[in-house]
């Protein structure tokens, strides 16, 4: 199965974040690294990630070596400026959720779309790329 993961859900796995769905995060992230599910994010999820990580008291050595435990863990999807204008041209709210919903629906044929911020995707969820929260993707699939 093939997981989009939004940047927010990266974010509560590594920052052992405890608070709305970081104990379902992390029986995915756990899941994934046993093989059961391939995760993909985006390129703009790097950079989004470096910064934050780094902003919670990561540097250097601890930073790199935390973002390569990412990087070995979800695959970046290659971007195309199609993948912007689309988001551009779409009815998103908030561009950034766009983009990263607009990459999500490239070629991979990905099965879900997770993320902790559901209520600015799901006038855009559907059969073909559903958009589900961590713990409404483990109860689907349980």
């Amino acid at each position: 199965m093939k997981l989009f993961i939004d940047t927010n859900v990266i974010l509560d796995w590594v920052l052992a974040r405890e608070h709305a769905f970081g104990i379902e995060t992390k029986n995915i992230i756990q899941q994934a690294e046993q093989d059961r599910y391939k995760l993909y994010m985006s390129g703009g999820s790097v950079y989004t990630l470096a910064y934050v990580i780094e902003k919670s008291g990561k540097k250097n050595e601890e930073l790199k070596q935390t973002l390569l435990k990412i990087l070995r863990m979800i695959e970046v999807i290659p971007d195309a400026t199609t993948h912007y204008e689309n988001a551009c041209f779409s009815s998103f709210n908030d561009l950034e959720d766009a983009f990263q919903y607009q990459l999500a629906l490239s070629n991979l044929k990905l099965n879900f779309f997770i993320t902790e911020n559901t209520k600015d995707f799901l006038p855009f969820s559907n059969e073909i790329l559903p958009v589900l929260n961590p713990k409404d993707f483990l109860e689907l699939i349980s």
